[in-house]
């Protein structure tokens, strides 16, 4: 997914709609995804929204299941922070009753960052 260019220049190939470029850094958010879901057993989408400072900020929504609370958002965000050694903004982890779908019953990543905003 990645090529290096001549002058040393990362270049991401593929779908970018899933890489967070946070001031600078990058992302991949199907493995940030990965690790919530096999660390915490938790269901997340995880999406890039607008940031003033950094361009781009994380975003998680996280589907509340039996024994996935509001207090969630703690243990998420801070596995998220110490796997990616990056403080994230816990304000934009949110938790939802469902995911947003699209009309092919896919996850609404557009949706998803709509409501983390």
């Amino acid at each position: 997914d990645v090529r290096r260019r001549e002058d040393g220049m990362l270049i991401y190939q593929g779908r970018t709609e899933f890489i967070l470029n946070r001031g600078g850094k990058k992302y991949s958010l199907e493995h940030l995804e990965y690790l919530v879901r096999s660390q915490l057993r938790a269901e997340v989408v995880c999406v890039s929204v607008p940031d003033e400072r950094l361009g781009e900020e994380l975003g998680v929504l996280i589907k509340r299941n039996v024994g996935v609370s509001d207090d969630a958002t703690v243990s998420i965000h801070e596995l998220l922070c110490r796997e990616t050694a990056t403080r994230f903004d816990r304000a934009r982890f949110r938790v939802v009753e469902k995911f947003p779908l699209n009309s092919a019953a896919k996850i609404d990543r557009q949706q998803s960052a709509r409501i983390i905003r």
